[in-house]
């Protein structure tokens, strides 16, 4: 049963894996996180590239807004900790503005839903992720 919001986006976004990885070709990380994710991993510029170009484990957050948000290891060692998942979500939905959201917000509230799938997943898709929302709601309430 899902019964809290970070419940709920980690099951929409990996189905709760840990650690869930997704390239986004067409991401451009800006330089200075490319910079601390080559501190963080002691890895080349173009490999730090492809890190922060990455959504990681249960939330998918990506490489560069982790290391915009602090984070000061390498996202294998973030995969590696849920409590640390748990945190940069936290910090991801303080950020976007988000956390006043409450799971009955989502699940009532297709305005509520739609402003938060825009500002989480991005203006992309924004119906299909509000969907996706309500869809893995019912299947796992």
């Amino acid at each position: 049963m899902i019964s809290t919001v970070s419940a709920l986006i980690a099951q929409v976004e990996s189905g709760g894996n840990p650690w869930a990885v997704r390239f986004e070709p067409a991401h451009n990380p800006a330089p200075e996180f490319v910079s601390r994710m080559m501190a963080a991993c002691a890895c080349s510029h173009d490999t730090a590239r492809v890190l922060c170009a990455t959504s990681w484990g249960m939330y998918q957050i990506m490489g560069d807004e982790l290391m915009a948000l602090g984070l000061s290891m390498s996202p294998v060692q973030f995969c590696a900790s849920a409590q640390t998942q748990n945190d940069m979500f936290a910090k991801v939905l303080d950020e976007k503005k988000l956390s006043a959201y409450t799971l009955n917000d989502l699940i009532t509230s297709a305005s509520a839903r739609t402003f938060f799938a825009s500002k989480y997943n991005g203006p992309g898709n924004v119906t299909a992720y509000s969907q996706r929302i309500l869809d893995v709601y019912h299947a796992g309430a």
